[in-house]
């Protein structure tokens, strides 16, 4: 994971500027070009049947990340599917617990997630600082730290249960809670409108698009 941030140029002191998930979004696909990867987004795909996918190429190789997830669900996809280029196997990453899942979701699942957070920057916290001692985390403490960094509360609540900050059964009750109001947010974010060329750029991604336009040229 530590490899991963000094290979896109991303210090802990970037991300903790950005204080907002569309900001960071942007800036980790803007890493990920940057390094040569192209950056797609899906539309009108269900998140409950597709988070994201990878197509490793030794040039250009691929990233698809489902742009009907919330901003920081497709942070943490990118640096998934990311792993997964790494590891030279192109994934699919569908919704569901990591339990039962291959040993390369697993691990894929831990580098992202330690990218993203990494463990010695969160139990330095201030939050999980004063937190010591209890397993029990309020939502107010969950939404500073995922403000903090510009990720999730559940992507925050599973990286103190992997760093035992947590228990499981917490974990769950907390995670069925966030799933129960991202669904009610979907609901009243579905209408709106963006201008077709925003939308084009969305999806395809600056590197590619400018690809394409040079050829053309």
């Amino acid at each position: 994971a530590g490899a991963i941030r000094d290979h896109l140029g991303i210090t802990i002191a970037d991300q903790q500027g950005w204080r907002s998930p569309d900001v960071a979004l942007r800036r980790w696909r803007e890493a990920l070009e940057r390094i040569g990867v192209l950056v797609f987004q899906t539309t009108r795909i269900d998140v409950g049947e597709m988070r994201g996918f990878s197509i490793w190429h030794e040039r250009l190789p691929v990233v698809l990340i489902n742009g009907a997830d919330a901003p920081s669900g497709r942070c943490f996809s990118a640096l998934h599917e990311l792993c997964h280029l790494i590891l030279r196997d192109g994934g699919l990453c569908l919704p569901g617990e990591e339990a039962g899942a291959d040993r390369h979701e697993v691990t894929c699942n831990r580098i992202a997630g330690a990218t993203l957070v990494p463990a010695a920057v969160l139990v330095a916290d201030q939050v999980v600082v004063a937190n010591a001692g209890t397993q029990t985390w309020t939502d107010e403490q969950l939404r500073t730290l995922a403000r903090t960094y510009s990720v999730s509360r559940e992507m925050i609540l599973r990286r103190l249960l992997i760093l035992g900050r947590t228990t499981e059964r917490f974990y769950r009750q907390k995670r069925q809670q966030f799933q129960e109001e991202q669904r009610a947010r979907e609901e009243r974010e579905r209408s709106g409108f963006a201008p077709p060329h925003a939308v084009a750029l969305n999806r395809m991604g600056r590197v590619y698009a400018r690809a394409v336009l040079d050829g053309f040229h």
